[in-house]
């Protein structure tokens, strides 16, 4: 049987995060400790240079419901104006 994200309640999620955590927790499992964290760091890099990152910490602070759509900012630059509200 196929799953989709909205089986799990992931389907509002960023969907960056929620494939990296996949990829960690499924490809990590039968991988040494070091591997399994190597894993997670480049998920984690992933997220951290994403669209959906600065969207979930923008709508956090305006208290209005994010919309994700799994874009990343690599090659790009971060919207300017957004490290002054981060601080």
């Amino acid at each position: 049987m196929e799953y989709g994200l909205e089986d799990f309640g992931c389907a509002a999620q960023p969907p960056i995060a929620v494939a990296g955590v996949l990829r960690a927790v499924v490809g990590g499992e039968d991988r040494s400790l070091e591997e399994a964290l190597r894993l997670e760091r480049d998920a984690v890099r992933r997220c951290s240079n994403s669209a959906d990152q600065v969207e979930g910490m923008l709508t956090f602070l305006e208290k209005c419901p994010p919309r994700f759509e799994g874009k990343s900012f690599e090659g790009r630059r971060i919207p300017s104006g957004f490290h002054d509200i981060t601080r």
